[in-house]
């Protein structure tokens, strides 16, 4: 997450699953020909440390984006230590033995750079856009906060404090408290189950030797990856990368061992009133394998399966629920896949006046039932499957996208041939691998079904009605203007 604004928007419930990978951005890549396909070729490297190197040539101006990412994230947290992760992510900021506490961001701004931070489950990673000629600068900045990390105890304490400050701010978003009631629901094992910033009485406990402990154990230079994506060749970023970073030492790093759950074998409902719901929402989560548990074609085929259900005004849940039917406002799906263990899909509809839970979630599952049985159209699949890779195409003008779907992907458990491979997946695709990757998954007890609702209106008393009535027959008139207002009730 931004270390600047920490856990930032959740944004709408459902922001991460309708977003596809950051790997469909580079399958484009890899289709081009000639000279582009060349410009965006990866050169990779691995130190004698075991720090692996991956270099992104784009020599259209000389600048470049530098990230190292670490195979650490918010679900590799000790029990009871949650947000362990995103805090020492803040914390990075604070000095080492070189650099006092803000120094780091302060001589990146000065230099003309932007710079950066953030923290997934999976991953945790730190990057700088610079000039060319300040690439070796904040690479031994970087490398200097790998192995030098000093925290001064104040700095600790306050920083804390803000972490726990976000934690409350993100307790106000309804959005991230319904994900977070169901993830919590669909993994009551897993961590992903927890969110990324932690639960706040756990965060507000964590201690200076709790984050040493944990950046001892992770950060490690056998652990990270370095990307550089911009105006160098992996000949020239080779020396500048054995010596600031091949010169520190390689440590033993655990497994990532993380408590899984049991195969879900009932099919579980959350239902949250809250003062926050600005409307009624109907979301439903499935449990999914992801690109690292159940391989590229299977993780492909949900990605297109699963664009084509969403599909907005043409296609399946929105042409049905809100068009044909009339029941919702609107509906949508999304797969997130891209993730280290399990994956997930996710469905929602939001019902329209008079239009009860129950005759919607009805509706969905006959209309995602009928998917199933006919797969999408030839027309469908064709204008998603070009979609895909077109608005793939058009991202890789960006250099930190780039950079960031290799640094991303690796660290999510993906291997470099599933991400060059996508394009060729993507292509692959028909109507038979989309119902045989989707059909085991939309199973009841493989679901995680939630409603969301504002709270009833508070129930007037008897004789408060029969005030009422009386002002209607010609009682006196109150002061309209000392009770609030029904969109104010709203608001």
């Amino acid at each position: 997450m931004n270390h600047k604004s920490g856990i930032g928007s959740w944004g709408r419930l459902f922001a991460l699953a309708l977003l596809l990978p950051f790997v469909i951005l580079l399958g484009a890549c890899s289709r081009d020909s000639g000279e582009q396909e060349n410009a965006w070729s990866p050169d990779t490297f691995t130190l004698e440390n075991g720090m692996q190197v991956i270099v992104v040539e784009d020599h259209r101006v000389p600048v470049v984006t530098h990230m190292v990412w670490y195979h650490v994230g918010a679900a590799d947290e000790p029990e009871g230590q949650s947000g362990i992760a995103h805090f020492l992510e803040h914390l990075m900021f604070k000095g080492t033995d070189e650099l006092g506490p803000g120094e780091f961001s302060e001589i990146v701004a000065a230099n003309g750079g932007v710079d950066n931070a953030f923290t997934s489950w999976d991953y945790t990673a730190y990057y700088q856009r610079v000039a060319l000629d300040r690439l070796e600068m904040f690479m031994t900045m970087e490398a200097d906060r790998m192995a030098d990390l000093d925290i001064p105890e104040t700095d600790f304490y306050s920083e804390r404090d803000v972490v726990a400050e976000e934690i409350r701010i993100g307790e106000q978003d309804i959005d991230r408290i319904m994900n977070v009631e169901m993830s919590s629901a669909l993994w009551p094992q897993h961590p992903y189950g927890i969110p990324i910033a932690g639960w706040l009485h756990e965060a507000q406990a964590l201690t200076p030797e709790n984050v040493m402990d944990f950046y001892n154990t992770w950060y490690a230079p056998n652990n990270a990856i370095l990307v550089v994506a911009g105006d160098i060749t992996a000949e020239e970023l080779r020396p500048l990368a054995e010596a600031i970073y091949g010169v520190i030492p390689a440590r033993a790093v655990p497994e990532r061992a993380r408590p899984m759950d049991p195969p879900s074998r009932a099919a579980r409902r959350v239902s949250l009133e809250h003062e926050l719901a600005g409307e009624r929402y109907l979301y439903r989560y499935y449990h999914a394998p992801s690109t690292h548990t159940g391989g590229l074609e299977t993780s492909v085929a949900l990605q297109v399966g699963v664009s084509i259900l969403d599909g907005g005004i043409s296609d399946w849940l929105y042409r049905e629920l809100v068009i044909e039917r009339g029941l919702a406002t609107t509906a949508g799906a999304g797969y997130w896949g891209s993730t280290y263990d399990e994956g997930r899909i996710a469905v929602f509809a939001v019902p329209n006046d008079g239009v009860g839970f129950d005759e919607l979630e009805a509706a969905m599952d006959e209309v995602i039932a009928e998917y199933l049985e006919t797969g999408p159209t030839d027309a469908q699949l064709t204008r998603t499957k070009y979609s895909m890779v077109s608005a793939a195409t058009y991202a890789r003008d960006s250099q930190v996208t780039m950079a960031r779907v290799f640094g991303s992907s690796l660290t999510s458990g993906e291997t470099m041939e599933q991400i060059l491979g996508w394009t060729d997946a993507v292509e692959a695709v028909d109507r038979n691998a989309i119902i045989q990757a989707l059909s085991p998954l939309i199973a009841a007890e493989n679901a995680v079904t939630g409603t969301l609702s504002p709270p009833p209106p508070p129930e007037i008393p008897m004789e408060t009605k029969s005030e009422m009535t009386g002002m209607d027959q010609g009682a006196p008139e109150i002061n309209t203007e000392a009770a609030p207002s029904e969109k104010a009730e709203d608001e």
